[in-house]
């Protein structure tokens, strides 16, 4: 029964979409495992599999492949990765063609957050501040400075003052577009309690991209 009312949730009637997160949980606590034990090729393939698993599950273009590109865009180059940072500051060469994978996997998740989201949407901001980190390392300050540029404006928007109806309505609705069901409907239950005299927007929904 228990499951049946979350395939129900999903609007889906695959049980791997069901177990897709569970399943990234599980990925990322293997990748953790090979890199402590210096099994570099062994976490690549698994990421590159995960990543492959969702597109498979979501498509090429929803939102909750973020995750996925992230984690393997970090494992050829994560911008906060201490010892790396350490390395390069101390003249160690850069490996450009990892550079470049990582920022084509940061191009690839920007362009799934402006489809879902529009432009100026400020989910985009951890996504264009990690490819200005990854264009000032690469040494390429003239399009660091365009994220940079865009950094500005979409934080005006993170910080814009929005009516407490319209803030629930875009959390849910990015909530939604990365498989969080149950979060989307506890937010709502929040806003509830602290807005009764409000309506709040509905947290049932498909798996599907945000309308």
């Amino acid at each position: 029964r228990a499951l049946e009312t979350k395939i129900g949730e999903t609007s889906e009637t695959s049980l791997e979409v069901v177990h897709f997160r569970d399943l990234q949980s599980d990925i990322l606590l293997l990748a953790d495992y090979y890199a402590k034990n210096k099994e570099t090729a062994k976490q690549e393939e698994l990421l590159k599999r995960g990543l492959a698993v969702a597109e498979r599950l979501l498509g090429e273009n929803h939102p909750a492949l973020a995750g996925p590109l992230r984690q393997l865009a970090n494992y050829y180059y994560g911008v906060n990765n201490k010892d790396q940072i350490k390395r390069l500051a101390e003249g160690a060469a850069k490996d450009d063609s990892r550079l470049d994978a990582a920022i084509a996997l940061g191009e690839r998740e920007m362009a799934i957050y402006e489809k879902a989201f529009g432009a100026s949407d400020p989910i985009l901001l951890n996504t264009v501040q990690h490819l200005a980190q990854l264009h000032w390392v690469k040494g390429s300050s003239a399009r660091a400075k365009e994220f940079d540029a865009r950094i500005g404006g979409l934080k005006e928007q993170l910080y814009a003052l929005k009516a407490p109806e319209k803030t629930l309505q875009d959390e849910v609705r990015q909530l939604k577009a990365f498989l969080r069901f149950e979060d989307a409907a506890e937010q709502v239950e929040t806003f509830k309690k602290l807005y009764p005299d409000k309506s709040a927007p509905a947290a049932q929904g498909g798996a599907g991209e945000p309308k």
